[in-house]
């Protein structure tokens, strides 16, 4: 078994594209590797900033030994009336430098043909690695390529050089006239001219010794140890980002941990605008004690530890003056009201298709509105102020230079501007849930303004025809719709999912919202939910329109209630029973039957009839106290009249009147059923 190394040396790659590059070199590979038919036992990828490492073990000797059947000519054509072979036959062998007796005859189609199978020694690996590697790096996509000096090929950033090897061997190859070789390099600043490699084995150690930490976990783990270990030392807790930790990972080579601070006068600006500006400007993390946020922080540096005093006077030089740039933008934004920005909105463009930002207020005013007239209408004037401020801040000198900030920013002015206490946090939390996995508002006003936000997002972009296609959902509007289901559902909000898009859709006179499809975007993402919950698809399939009709904890009441339905040892015959009044019924199902009592003919179907309407009357009352339980026990106890009607009446009846009457008196039963669910859906 064999080892192949291979390193692709580069300009300093973006972080962002490193990702990527580690999973698309490894995912390549594998398909070329199948691709020659080469065997191996493992494949890893690496990635530092200045390269993208391979390396694949296990490699056999050779590749797989090929063999293929080809199809000579027909039989009757190979051989002569005695058994011959013909020209032809002998012509076909000899191309193919196989032996006559080395054939068989094989039918295909109405006919048999001559067939030979060639065997094809596999190739050394060694020799086909080259090939193997150029093909590799053509390759690659990343989010942006780029070509340099007179090169043609694109990669993420200039080649500088190509290392491979297979064990001792150097793979030999050349890209746009960069050779390979066994030759790599160690940091840019802490290491001197080329490192050779001479096995794959001694890689990962010689590019330690060169101040390079070759693999990107083993990096990351690093930096977190020594973040902690700094952090606790200080008796400081560091900012859990895990994001920026995999960001960081990738900016370094030879990661230190470095501790600086910055004036506490800055500590008087909200944390989370002190937080941003360390984050994504500088990609430092942020440190607290138990009082808050400190003024000290942790930076990752890709140098020595002597050079620790430079890169902590440097660091701190830098985050002051962007700690007073934010200030003066806090400071000036503070000297304005929110409320007195709400006009301005109408000069900012939303979508040239929905107006204005102001527009968009108004528009989730009124939803907001609605919500709260029917949900809770004692918290009607905070909502309705909240929702009017909501966007205000998008208009601020903060949130323009830090988007991310929306909301937040416009809770630490509507304090400042001393509005009622539940606005400020409202306006903050409307923006809740951003991501898989984030907590829904923490109160009633948030939850009521992001429901009301979001799900005119929704129903806009659907009206504009921009809705989510395969992968692309550029608006996330998947994320809003799972969102708003997650919040209703927590709420207990006495509100379908038709009733809300309704209200959103009519805020606009314009646009031609397409209602259904936007009620089966939602109730998908429901299905999806409820099933990774453990709840059965079929008993799912069975609510079809209550998923949207009902309040969603209603449906999942009656989910519940069919679940523990399906465990009744009555309940195969239940189905049966259904199943033959839906089957009979096909397409002649009357929603609005009427029924004459005077055809009724017979006292299997008498019997039916009156206990249906019974049981109907009985169902509608259990259903309006929410006793799905009682009202699924009630709806089976119609097994013995409705296998009793099929086994004793004909329902095709030659008398065309007898025979409607019967099949309406079958469509009465399956209204009934319905009001609870579509047993049709449910298997026996």
């Amino acid at each position: 078994m064999h080892r192949f190394l291979l390193e692709i040396g580069v300009e300093e790659v973006p972080a962002r594209f490193l990702l990527p590059g580690i999973t698309g070199l490894r995912e390549n590979a594998i398909n070329l590797l199948e691709k020659y038919l080469i065997e191996s036992s493992d494949i890893k990828s690496y990635a530092t900033p200045r390269r993208l490492v391979l390396l694949i073990e296990g490699l056999p000797d050779t590749q797989k030994d090929i063999e293929k059947e080809i199809w000579g000519p027909p039989k009757k054509i190979a051989f002569d009336e005695k058994g011959a072979p013909t020209k032809t036959l002998i012509g076909f062998c000899s191309a193919h430098g196989i032996d006559i007796k080395d054939t068989v005859i094989k039918k295909k189609d109405k006919g048999e043909y001559v067939v030979a199978t060639l065997k094809e020694k596999g190739q050394a690996v060694k020799d086909l690695l080259g090939r193997f590697s150029i093909e590799l790096i053509n390759s690659l996509n990343f989010p942006k390529s780029m070509r340099w000096a007179d090169h043609s090929i694109r990669f993420v950033r200039p080649i500088r050089w190509l290392l491979a090897l297979f064990d001792s061997e150097v793979v030999e190859f050349e890209i746009d006239g960069i050779r390979s070789d066994r030759f790599s390099y160690g940091h840019r600043f802490l290491s001197r001219g080329r490192v050779v490699i001479n096995t794959p084995d001694e890689y990962m150690d010689k590019l330690l010794s060169a101040c390079v930490i070759v693999d990107h976990l083993k990096r990351k783990e690093l930096i977190y140890s020594e973040i902690k270990n700094l952090a606790d030392k200080s008796g400081l807790r560091v900012h859990e980002d895990e994001e920026l930790l995999e960001h960081v990972t990738y900016l370094v080579e030879y990661p230190r941990a470095v501790m600086g601070s910055f004036p506490e006068e800055y500590l008087s600006l909200p944390p989370e605008l002190l937080i941003t500006v360390m984050r994504d400007h500088q990609k430092y993390f942020a440190l607290y004690n138990e009082r808050g946020l400190t003024n000290k922080f942790i930076l990752i540096s890709n140098t020595s530890q002597e050079n620790d005093p430079v890169v902590r006077a440097g660091a701190e030089r830098v985050i002051r003056a962007r700690f007073e740039d934010a200030r003066f933008y806090y400071m000036e934004d503070r000297k304005r009201r929110l409320s007195q920005r709400v006009e301005e909105l109408k000069k900012v463009v939303y979508h040239e298709r929905l107006g204005s930002l102001y527009e968009k207020t108004q528009r989730i005013t009124d939803i907001a509105l609605y919500l709260a007239e029917k949900l809770m209408p004692e918290r009607k004037d905070i909502i309705e102020r909240a929702a009017l401020l909501s966007k205000a801040d998008l208009i601020t000198g903060v949130v323009r230079e830090f988007p991310e900030l929306q909301g937040i920013m416009g809770y630490y002015y509507a304090l400042h501007d001393g509005e009622p206490e539940d606005v400020p946090v409202a306006i903050k939390e409307h923006y809740l849930p951003q991501r898989s996995g984030d907590r829904n508002p923490s109160t009633e006003e948030g939850t009521i303004l992001s429901i009301a936000d979001k799900i005119d997002n929704i129903v806009s972009f659907f009206g504009l025809g921009l809705e989510p296609t395969g992968s692309e959902d550029p608006f996330a509007l998947r994320r809003q719709a799972i969102a708003i289901l997650s919040m209703l559902r927590e709420r207990n909000y006495n509100i379908s999912i038709e009733e809300l898009i309704k209200v959103a859709s009519k805020e606009f006179t314009t646009l031609d919202i397409p209602f259904e499809k936007v009620i089966n975007f939602i109730k998908q993402r429901f299905e999806v939910i409820l099933e990774s919950e453990g709840y059965s698809p079929e008993l799912i399939a069975s609510l079809g329109p209550y998923l949207s009709r009902l309040p969603l904890n209603e449906v999942i009441e009656r989910l519940k209630a069919l679940e523990d339905f399906k465990k009744e040892t009555f309940y195969p015959e239940f189905i049966l029973a259904a199943k033959r009044v839906f089957n009979i019924l096909s397409k002649s199902y009357n929603p609005e039957p009427l029924i004459d009592e005077t055809l009724i003919m017979s006292s299997h179907e008498r019997s039916l009839f009156e206990r249906i309407r019974e049981v109907e009357s009985e169902i509608k009352e259990l259903l309006h106290r929410k006793d799905f339980t009682s009202s699924l026990r009630k709806l089976s106890s119609l097994i013995p009249e409705i296998n009793s009607f099929f086994d004793n009446v004909l329902v095709m009846d030659k008398d065309e009147r007898i025979k409607n009457n019967r099949l309406n008196l079958l469509s009465y039963i399956w209204k009934t059923m319905l009001l609870i669910a579509d047993f049709s859906k449910c298997a026996s």
